[in-house]
């Protein structure tokens, strides 16, 4: 199975004749196996960037985690999430989701992701795939249902997200550094771009205090967190956020990399 996998991945990256292209999308299984590695190791990192689909339920949010780690150590970000089969509408207008609430936002909160979309049980969208027409190519605005405009605009709001961000990826010039300076008991935060060089420290005390990580958000209070406390181990999660092993045994906490930089802006 594997062999077959990577000789067909291999044909289809490196012997495929695909012209001129703007975008070329992947469409990769569930989970984390064989295809999503050979496939990142044959493209030879060329893959700009991952956008992760989920539905709202608790497993399909374990293994999206385990997919954003596992592109992460990838070198691909993740930059967008999109929860599919997330709710429908009624004959009353009203929302229904008859797999709860997902969990779109606590990703969004976890990994920083600046772009996240829902997209409703559609019966239009089964139809045109059982028709094997997308369906964004299935009419134009003014030719859809009303029911339809919404699911049109959230496709039309992840492509333009998609675009802006492989695009900033592609002219980025600023490099994130984060580090514990054990000597001087110091989280050192550095912000390199091709114009100026930032350097920011501030004690792991005063970072726990000011920003609440994921695990902090279960119950543990400011005041009962030890004066000792220090990172042991510092780990980017994705493009946008930072995960933190604490001594006092909290593993979880995550942390945006953008509410790290605005801790030092408002100082």
């Amino acid at each position: 199975r594997g062999p077959m996998v990577s000789s067909i991945v291999e044909q289809l990256t490196k012997k495929t004749l695909w012209g001129e292209l703007d975008y070329l999308i992947i469409d990769m299984p569930p989970g984390t196996g064989d295809i999503h590695l050979t496939l990142c190791q044959q493209m030879d990192n060329k893959i700009d960037a991952a956008v992760i689909v989920t539905t709202p339920q608790r497993l399909s949010f374990v293994d999206v985690v385990k997919g954003i780690d596992m592109f992460h150590r990838l070198n691909v970000p993740t930059i967008a999430v999109v929860e599919n089969m997330a709710w429908f509408k009624g004959d009353s207008g009203k929302k229904y989701y008859p797999f709860g609430m997902g969990h779109k936002d606590q990703l969004v909160e976890r990994y920083g992701i600046k772009h996240s979309y829902s997209l409703p049980i559609s019966r239009t969208t089964s139809a045109a795939g059982d028709a094997g027409l997308p369906f964004m190519a299935s009419g134009t605005p003014d030719q859809l249902q009303e029911a339809d405009l919404e699911l049109w605009d959230t496709y039309m709001q992840l492509a333009a997200g998609v675009e802006t961000e492989t695009e900033t990826i592609k002219n980025e010039g600023s490099t994130f550094n984060m580090f514990y300076d054990q000597d001087r008991n110091l989280i050192v935060v550095r912000s390199i771009s091709d114009t100026s060089a930032v350097e920011h420290t501030i004690s792991p005390l005063r970072f726990r205090q000011q920003l609440s990580g994921t695990s902090d958000m279960l119950g543990i209070q400011k005041e009962d967190i030890p004066e000792d406390v220090f990172p042991e181990t510092i780990d980017f999660k994705g493009k946008y956020a930072v995960g933190i092993e604490w001594s006092d045994g909290y593993d979880a906490s995550i942390y945006a990399k953008d509410d790290i930089l605005n801790l030092f802006s408002q100082t």
